[in-house]
């Protein structure tokens, strides 16, 4: 193996472990917006950027079709709701971690100290 298919292959290596560091930051529903903006960005015209724009953003031509419009807004509260359900999720996971730090510091302090410890038993 030469040594620009190795440098090619550790670029690829540290691209996927970018790409999971950014989705393990902002979670499935920003990697995915984060994607396909890059995605639009990167491949799509000028005028295809505008009539996007002037579709999407500004809402143009809502009276002509509005059923592309109604799926966009279900998409939204899709990625909305999932993205409530997995901040909770994390969150009690969370909740459950400092809880039990916080018994296994006052155990070791009491193990250290022989005597048991005054606590406001929350």
């Amino acid at each position: 193996m030469s040594d620009d298919e190795k440098e090619e292959g550790k670029g690829k290596y540290n691209l996927l472990k970018y790409l999971a560091g950014l989705f393990k930051e902002i979670g499935l529903p920003g990697f995915i917006v984060v994607i396909i903006t890059f995605i639009f960005l990167t491949f799509s015209s000028g005028t295809q950027k505008e009539e996007f724009i002037d579709k999407w953003i500004l809402m143009k031509k809502v009276e002509e079709t509005p059923f592309p419009f109604i799926f966009v807004v279900l998409i939204l509260l899709f990625l909305i709701v999932f993205s409530w359900i997995s901040c909770r999720r994390v969150h009690k996971l969370d909740k459950g971690e400092i809880k039990r730090l916080g018994e296994e510091k006052s155990r070791l302090q009491e193990d250290l100290l022989d005597k048991k410890l005054n606590t406001s038993g929350k």
